[in-house]
């Protein structure tokens, strides 16, 4: 059964005659968004263990710079020094969460892409056998990573802005009673320095596996399965 839908897939983006090859990249990413699509639950959960960080990091950089732009606004000429340290401060808290928030993202990513290759080894060697190229395949992963990533941005990034607008709006019903809430102002900085560290690291981290899993010899991973 799991030989057939693989196949399946093969067959629907094959151009060729006598085996089931994928003669042009377009024939790869038709493959990719096939199996994507074939595997929705697989590919959500992956999109949503990259996107969860994304949007934590689009979120504490708006509330840090929120919180700063608050400060400044509160403060007077008397009080300057004071407000100045307490702006150090925050900028200073709100620089760790990111690193840490960033690292978090690092280490989704490439844990995520090292597991979802792994765990597909047989996946591989049927389309090894069905007359799949090695550089097919290490385009096939490459190009999957890329677009889970892509995906994962989109996602992180919308649901980061939609939480610094709640978190912003109910900073000001509360008036600030509340601890958990912060005048929060989305930066464009953050965006890009996620959308960076999201498609960059997410493509370069599935070259090894990808290499990894295209030079696998194929009779060993069908007699394993």
């Amino acid at each position: 059964m799991r030989k057939e839908k693989i196949k399946h897939n093969v067959e629907k983006v094959s151009t060729g005659k006598d085996k089931y090859h994928v003669h042009e990249h377009f024939g790869v990413l038709s493959y990719v968004i096939i199996n994507l699509t074939r595997h929705r639950w697989r590919t959500f959960l992956t999109i949503t263990g990259i996107a969860i960080p994304i949007a934590f990091f689009v979120l504490f950089a708006a509330m840090g710079n929120g919180l700063d732009q608050y400060i400044i606004s509160q403060s007077s000429a008397a009080d300057q020094t004071k407000y100045d340290e307490m702006s150090k401060i925050v900028s200073s808290w709100t620089n760790v969460l990111m690193i840490i928030i960033a690292i978090m993202i690092v280490t989704s990513i490439i844990n995520t892409i090292l597991m979802s290759t792994s765990e597909r080894k047989f996946e591989f060697g049927i389309l090894k056998a069905l007359g799949i190229s090695q550089d097919q395949i290490v385009l096939i992963v490459i190009i999957e990573a890329f677009l889970i990533s892509l995906f994962a941005l989109i996602v992180g990034v919308i649901l980061g802005i939609w939480g610094s607008i709640v978190f912003d709006y109910l900073f000001w019903v509360t008036q600030g009673s509340w601890v958990f809430f912060a005048p929060a102002e989305i930066t464009f900085n953050s965006i890009i320095i996620a959308s960076i560290l999201t498609l960059v690291i997410g493509t370069i981290t599935a070259i090894y596996p990808a290499l990894s899993v295209s030079k696998l010899n194929t009779i060993e991973i069908l007699r394993s399965e």
